[in-house]
């Protein structure tokens, strides 16, 4: 429930707002849109690969990537937004292991810039 809690914010604002609002943000952190759907509510999108050369130069590819996702519902008079960051990082050719980025800092920031720009849209 803290996770939930921490990745979850409620706007005041329709949907259509807030859901550009979030597709701005993701934008302006650094993310490539992959998918987005107000229909769904769904966002996804992706961060820059950054390659760890040392371990390439010993023979094992080892990329790192965020990789983030938003869903975007009405509920009663206000939007409720839950993000999810996830720090992706492959290995060699088969190896991939994704990991959950669970401090408070990154979803806190995201929310601000995200109120922000509900704010500039209304």
């Amino acid at each position: 429930m803290e996770i939930q809690e921490m990745q979850t914010r409620d706007f005041e604002g329709g949907k259509q707002i807030v859901f550009n609002s979030v597709v701005s943000v993701f934008q302006d952190l650094g993310y490539v849109i992959s998918q987005a759907d107000v229909d769904t509510g769904i966002v996804t999108a992706e961060g820059t690969t950054q390659t760890d050369y040392g371990a390439a130069f010993f023979g094992v590819n080892k990329n790192e990537q965020a990789v983030a996702s938003a869903f975007i519902e009405e509920i009663g008079q206000e939007t409720r937004v839950r993000l999810n960051f996830v720090i992706r990082t492959r290995t060699g050719l088969a190896g991939r292991d994704d990991r959950a980025v669970l401090e408070h800092e990154p979803y806190q920031n995201a929310f601000e810039r995200i109120e922000q720009a509900v704010f500039v849209r209304q």
